[in-house]
């Protein structure tokens, strides 16, 4: 019989909430300027973000990503 290998559990990421700080804020289908467009948050409101990739945040409504440049956390 063969051993099985250890698996290490996924880290664990804790949701947090931010509000956006700008007027327009892209929500973009990844991580990264280079991704498109999905829609635009334009009400200055409070988001869930559920994880993060290098200063993004992604959405708990799977809208997409957001800068979190634009962004406080509350």
């Amino acid at each position: 019989m063969i051993p099985r290998a250890a698996t290490a559990p996924a880290p664990a990421t804790k949701s947090f909430s931010v509000q956006v700080t700008t007027d327009a804020l892209n929500v973009r289908t990844g991580p990264g300027t280079g991704y498109n467009i999905a829609t635009v948050i334009r009400d200055r409101g409070v988001y869930t973000i559920t994880s993060t990739n290098g200063g993004w945040g992604k959405l708990k409504s799977g809208a997409g990503w957001i800068s979190l440049a634009f962004t406080k956390r509350v």
